[in-house]
């Protein structure tokens, strides 16, 4: 019955790395953005505040802050980087990807919300 329960964390995990080697992130920071997902974090995500308040933050920072990279106008306003991201947009643009689903974004953002 684990093994059922963990595929959904299993395939969480695979999209979210392939989402953060596109955007060339280190492998430190996709491990720290992706702490959330295992009781035990290792590697690169060892010393995460094992709250999940805290992982969730962790998250939003790490996807703000990479923003999606390419430029194409879903960032916002003029400047160099596309302008300030804000979590919404950035989820907003993985589930126009296909990144990741509506009710995960919606989840994330209540999370967000929560802490």
């Amino acid at each position: 019955m684990d093994s059922v329960l963990c595929v959904p964390l299993m395939i969480d995990a695979a999209v979210w790395c392939d989402h953060f080697a596109r955007l060339g992130a280190a492998t430190e920071d996709a491990a720290r953005a992706t702490a959330y997902l295992f009781k035990v974090p290792e590697g690169g995500a060892r010393g995460v505040d094992p709250g999940f308040g805290h992982q969730m933050r962790v998250l939003e920072e790490t996807l703000v802050r990479l923003g999606g990279g390419g430029g194409d106008g879903g960032g916002g306003g003029g400047g160099g980087d596309g302008g300030p991201k804000t979590l919404a947009s950035v989820l907003e643009r993985g589930v126009r990807e296909g990144i990741i689903e509506a009710g995960q974004a919606e989840r994330l953002l209540a999370a967000a919300a929560a802490s």
